[in-house]
């Protein structure tokens, strides 16, 4: 996404809420779609469908379709509702965080020297690809297991103490 459209998405909200809910929309359009009464029985697909009311003579194709319209619906509402936030954090009243502290919050936590355990040398013990891979030391304020995420391979480091 950074690379086509320019857009960053440091949370993952894409990959965790995004996709998912279009695949699902979409498994459940289908599955509206192809419900039959041999499957679900009349009384089912009334039930499963809400066939009621209004919506007494509604056939499961029309049920499909309405569920993939209201999948486009909230694409749109979520790809507009973006489009308007961004547009509004961009206004120059916010103020632009420097370069070198837009991915660190490091400088938004004060916490005391002393719960620190100062440690320079970590062992990086496996990766997804199960390769070692070197690391360049750094000093780390944290003591116990830590994992990373580096060039799309995750990363347990632990301490030596």
């Amino acid at each position: 996404m950074e690379k086509h459209l320019k857009i960053q998405d440091t949370c993952g909200i894409h990959n965790l809420h995004g996709m998912p809910g279009v695949i699902g929309g979409i498994v459940g359009a289908i599955a509206a779609a192809a419900a039959t009464e041999s499957v679900y029985g009349v009384e089912g697909l009334r039930n499963t469908f809400d066939f009621y009311g209004d919506f007494k003579d509604t056939s499961p194709a029309r049920q499909g379709g309405l569920q993939a319209a209201g999948l486009c619906v909230a694409i749109c509402f979520g790809v507009g509702g973006g489009i308007l936030v961004g547009c509004i954090l961009r206004l120059p009243i916010w103020g632009d965080p420097a370069d070198d502290n837009c991915f660190d919050d490091e400088p938004y936590w004060q916490v005391r020297d002393d719960s620190f355990h100062h440690k320079e040398v970590f062992t990086v013990l496996m990766s997804i690809s199960h390769q070692i891979i070197p690391v360049r030391r750094s000093t780390l304020r944290m003591c116990g297991v830590v994992v990373y995420r580096m060039n799309n391979k995750y990363l347990i480091f632990y301490s030596i103490l």
